[in-house]
């Protein structure tokens, strides 16, 4: 723990002896360049908004495919499984 007091100690040393330099002027239309980047970056869309039209539309893709899928199958009726078991429990039931 001594060992790291003497090192802040003698850095804090070298801190204080540094010249001071006078303060920098900006240059000219500095001021003006950063409030158009700040009024640029407000127009641009939050990284949210992105991804969520891209899962928007991912989404869309995927209902628009199953769909497709669904309508191209063969149509098989609800009522052809009925017409079965009601056959299978008349010969197995009815003389």
């Amino acid at each position: 723990m001594n060992n790291k007091n003497r090192s802040w100690d003698r850095l804090v040393a070298w801190a204080r002896r540094a010249p001071a330099e006078p303060d920098a002027e900006p240059p000219f239309g500095f001021a003006a360049r950063v409030v158009a980047m700040a009024f640029e970056r407000e127009k641009s869309e939050p990284l949210w908004e992105t991804f969520s039209l891209r899962a928007l539309g991912l989404a869309s893709l995927v209902v628009i495919a199953t769909m497709a899928i669904h309508l191209s199958s063969p149509q098989v009726s609800a009522y052809d499984d009925i017409d079965v078991v009601d056959q299978a429990a008349a010969d197995l039931f009815l003389p």
